[in-house]
């Protein structure tokens, strides 16, 4: 399980779920976060690290581990980074939730 994924776990609790129901939530909270995660990390590239970061998804569509790799060399922050959007994530969604009718 990646960082993204172990944050989620523990900021949303997903073990308390039944184990067919964690899968999904995961996923769509997963897709959520990862996108408010990449704007952050954007800015914080050069134009250049842009251009090889996408060139660097673009040739490994199924393997991770190139991409990791190179952002953890450019962004030393980034666990911090993932843990900071998803507790952002969760405080957002416990302030939505917060103001609907009871």
């Amino acid at each position: 399980m990646g960082i993204l994924e172990e944050n989620i776990f523990k900021y949303f609790e997903l073990d308390k779920l039944p184990p067919e129901q964690q899968q999904e939530v995961l996923l769509k909270i997963g897709r959520a976060i990862f996108e408010m995660i990449l704007i952050r990390i954007l800015n914080e590239l050069s134009e250049e690290e842009q251009s090889e970061f996408e060139k660097i998804v673009n040739e490994n569509p199924n393997n991770e581990e190139p991409v990791l790799k190179f952002l953890n060399e450019k962004i030393p922050n980034l666990n911090s980074i993932v843990e900071e959007e998803v507790v952002k994530f969760r405080d957002e969604v416990v302030n939505i939730m917060s103001q609907l009718p009871k």
